[in-house]
């Protein structure tokens, strides 16, 4: 088991590859040790020269033990057809044929010796085919051309097609008053069924190609199957010739035809002993001139240098595997990202105008939005999120300018009193918008009303640091007078208040109750405008039914972060309930980056280290 597993990993170490458009191989041994892997190169090299002499000689020296076989056979066979014709003549006393007879004898004799060469020389391919086989082994050959041939029906026919124009040949060429442009039209005609043939072989042998065989054996055997058509095609014809010539004989006495028969059998293996003869002798000059023709070209020598693992060249595909993967993941996650990407989307999905774009920007490590920081029972005393108070002259405040502006002319016949500030979902940063939208329309000198409307998650009396109570849910579910819930906002003028209050279970019934339009139509009384918070129309129901009774919606919406399904759902939403949308705003826009429509550029000195800069 152990001497398997040595093999098994000494066979996994060793390459060969031919060298394109060369008949050179190339060896590769791979191992720890370089020494011994360049000795193995070298003893591989040195066996495969050794079995290609082997193979060579093996071939030849097959041959030669076939023909001195045959030759004793034959030699006791001559010597006996010698001796029987001999004691038969002195028997009967006849010398010599006549000049008919021996004519006939002669031509006999002549088929007779060509069709025992040929018969030879088919025993000497099968031999030699043999001796190939035993190299490759025969499961290998199965797989090969050479097995098909005998059984492809083209070579068969033109086989036969050869034979019979052969016996043509051979009768034309008897006769006295043969046509020599007759018998060169015949001899053309044979040589171009050889070449059909050959074309057929050379055809099957690069059809069935077997990989487990040398590529030179293989076609050896493809051109000794091709000498063996060949010559069995003449076996054929003179087979047919020496039958037609046996029936002339058998007419002549039958003294004469029992002469012509023991001279037939001498001559028959006399000519057959001497075509054994040069065929031994062709073997044995054969087996004693094979050197081989595979040589060494470069030896291997002992490597200076390790080739694996291969530092750089690992370096490098790791290199452009993770940069690849980098870039398929990149790919994947926009694939797979279903945000919003840009205002022209957001325009064409809502059909609605964008009144404005609100920079990035972070209030104590917060982006564009509050985030609570009160402990329990205690008010807070930090200001967050009001950048059109603390930092006025900022970018970020001209950009609540700009939506101002453009509040002014979405409708100018009708003065848009009551406003409701949403948003999709939660974390878009609608408080922050709508609490820097009632600042900058105080600037002005309008009486605005910020109310917080978001039972959900209420944040109005935080960011202006403002009690929670007594708020809107006192007036609505407790009749508490409205004016009595009403607060300043400290530090900007013409700016009112009212929070939460108490959160009710029952949100949605007291929005639609007529107490809250009787509220709404005693503040209008009072100020210019009023703004609602609300919650996200996705989560509630609150947000559609103020926006409802009430004279416009502003949807905050962030780009990036909203799904477009969201969106679709929002557009059904609206639809839905006939809601007033005057436009939309994009909160948190990056201004480092194009691609968010228009762009806006402002002009002023923000102060450095104030609160809200960006």
């Amino acid at each position: 088991r152990k001497y398997q597993a040595a093999l098994a990993q000494l066979r996994g170490s060793i390459s060969a590859i031919n060298i394109r458009n060369t008949r050179l191989l190339k060896v590769s041994i791979r191992s720890k040790d370089p020494q011994l892997a360049g000795e193995i190169a070298n003893s591989i090299s040195r066996s495969f020269i050794r079995r290609n002499v082997e193979s060579k000689r093996g071939e030849a020296n097959a041959v030669l033990s076939f023909v001195s076989e045959q030759l004793v056979q034959v030699g006791e066979k001559l010597k006996k057809a010698e001796e029987e014709l001999l004691r038969y003549k002195e028997a009967e006393g006849i010398g010599i044929l006549n000049e008919e007879a021996r004519l006939k004898v002669d031509r006999l004799a002549q088929l007779e010796s060509l069709y025992q060469e040929a018969k030879v020389e088919r025993q000497i391919l099968e031999t030699r085919i043999g001796a190939l086989l035993s190299q490759i082994g025969q499961e290998a050959y199965t797989d090969s051309a050479p097995a098909a041939i005998s059984w492809n029906p083209a070579v068969k026919r033109m086989q036969d097609q050869l034979t019979g124009i052969q016996i043509e040949l051979a009768r034309v060429s008897e006769e006295s008053s043969s046509d020599n442009r007759r018998v060169a039209e015949i001899k053309n005609r044979i040589e171009f069924l050889k070449s059909g043939i050959q074309d057929e072989i050379e055809k099957t042998v690069r059809s069935r190609k077997s990989v487990a065989v040398d590529s030179a054996l293989q076609m050896k055997l493809a051109e000794y199957e091709f000498q063996d058509v060949i010559l069995a095609s003449q076996e054929a014809a003179l087979i047919d010739l020496i039958k037609t010539h046996e029936q002339e004989i058998n007419k002549l006495p039958v003294r004469e035809i029992s002469l012509i028969r023991l001279e037939r059998a001498r001559r028959i293996n006399d000519e057959l002993y001497a075509t054994l003869m040069r065929s031994r002798n062709a073997a044995q000059i054969e087996a004693a001139s094979q050197i081989g023709n595979i040589n060494v070209i470069d030896p291997a020598i002992t490597p200076l240098h390790a080739i694996y693992p291969n530092k750089k060249r690992f370096t490098i595909i790791a290199f452009m595997l993770s940069l690849f993967s980098g870039i398929m993941l990149a790919f994947l996650l926009e694939y797979l990202d279903n945000t919003v990407k840009s205002e022209e989307e957001i325009k064409k999905l809502l059909g609605i105008p964008i009144l404005s774009l609100i920079p990035r920007f972070t209030v104590n490590g917060y982006l564009n939005s509050y985030r609570p920081g009160l402990k329990k029972g205690k008010i807070r005393t930090e200001v967050v999120g009001l950048v059109m108070k603390n930092n006025p002259k900022s970018a970020i405040s001209e950009a609540f300018r700009l939506l101002r502006t453009n509040l002014h002319f979405v409708d100018l016949d009708k003065k848009l009193k009551t406003i409701v500030v949403t948003s999709p979902i939660a974390g878009d940063g609608k408080t922050t918008v709508a609490a820097n939208l009632a600042i900058a329309l105080a600037a002005q000198g309008e009486r605005v009303l910020i109310i917080d409307a978001d039972f959900i998650k209420p944040a109005i009396h935080k960011i202006f640091v403002l009690p929670d109570s007594p708020g809107i849910t006192n007036t609505l579910a407790e009749g508490m007078n409205y004016r009595s819930v009403i607060h300043k906002a400290d530090g900007v003028e013409n700016l009112d208040v009212i929070t939460i209050g108490r959160i009710p279970p029952n949100s949605s019934e007291l929005l639609s109750s007529s107490r809250m339009e009787e509220f709404i139509d005693e503040l209008k009384g009072g100020y210019d405008r009023i703004i609602f918070d609300t919650p996200p129309m996705m989560g509630v129901t609150d947000a559609v039914v103020l926006a409802s009774i009430l004279d416009g919606t502003l949807l905050v919406l962030r780009v990036g972060k909203i799904e477009r399904n969201v969106i679709k759902r929002t557009r059904e939403l609206i639809d839905n309930a006939k809601i007033r949308v005057l436009g939309g705003v994009l909160n948190a826009v990056d201004n480092r980056y194009g691609g968010y429509g228009y762009g806006y550029y402002y002009y002023g000195n923000a102060e450095k280290g104030g609160n809200g800069n960006s």
